[in-house]
């Protein structure tokens, strides 16, 4: 995100947000293993996940998505996190910020997914 992200909005908050840390992933073998069909970031946040586990892992590319649920983990995406968000008051409107991140940050969403997370979100 602020390396691949740099300049975008959000991507300076991020870098200071003290809350966020990093780790390395020491199982270097299952994540290479699991890169064969993962880029390297969703590999090791599987992995990782492996080595401190974490309560949630946030993913939302399909494959790796489906690869921690095979290996039990409680997953959540983009828009599980935004539904949440809509549900806490923190946000207003679900649906424009859902079009915002299709139309100005590329995000990829499906019709389908678009009107579940809405229903979810009460709207």
């Amino acid at each position: 995100m602020v390396e691949t992200g740099h300049g975008l909005p959000g991507a300076q908050e991020v870098a200071r947000a003290e809350w966020i840390t990093t780790q390395q992933v020491q199982n270097k073998v299952f994540s290479l293993s699991l890169q064969v069909s993962l880029d390297r970031g969703e590999a090791e946040v599987i992995a990782l996940n492996q080595e401190i586990n974490a309560d949630i892992l946030l993913l939302d590319e399909k494959s790796a998505r489906s690869i921690a649920v095979r290996l039990q983990y409680t997953v959540l995406g983009t828009v599980g996190v935004l539904i949440w968000a809509k549900r806490n008051s923190l946000l207003s409107n679900l649906s424009q910020e859902l079009d915002l991140l299709q139309q100005k940050g590329g995000f990829r969403l499906s019709k389908d997914v678009y009107e579940l997370a809405i229903q979810k979100a009460g709207e």
